[in-house]
């Protein structure tokens, strides 16, 4: 594919948390990210000089729902995939508890929890519609 000047990017925007959203980024990461956003924008394919390419730290409008829309997604997954299904999961749980990370133990308990049908089939909308 031809990678000529008309190609060149003008402008590159990154995020390194999505505006707050992912809390934690640990420092390393988010200088990596800035570094290649960096190398992005520094960029000349063909003739474009690296002043005409705008870098701008920006996000997404609109997902502000995400992680929680991913925790329950996520948790419906690890209840089907590691437990086994919902009817499974409470013998996993009681066999594997001690031995299981505790972020998928709060994953298989919140895929549990009263009214989690209703929060996947919410998340699995809110995710379509993202």
């Amino acid at each position: 594919q031809h990678c000529g000047p008309e190609s060149a990017p003008r402008s590159v925007a990154y995020s390194v948390d999505f505006g707050g959203l992912l809390r934690g980024v640990h420092p390393a990461v988010a200088a990596a990210v800035r570094r290649s956003a960096a190398l992005l924008g520094r960029a000349r394919p063909g003739r474009r000089s690296a002043a005409e390419t705008r870098l701008t730290e920006a996000f997404p409008e609109g997902l502000e729902a995400a992680a929680d829309v991913f925790r329950t997604l996520r948790a419906s997954r690890q209840q089907d995939g590691i437990a086994g299904g919902p009817s499974a999961s409470r013998s996993f749980l009681d066999l594997h508890s001690g031995t299981t990370k505790p972020e998928v133990l709060w994953e298989l308990e919140r895929a549990r929890g009263d009214g989690f049908e209703q929060a996947l089939a919410a998340a699995e909308r809110a995710r379509q519609r993202m």
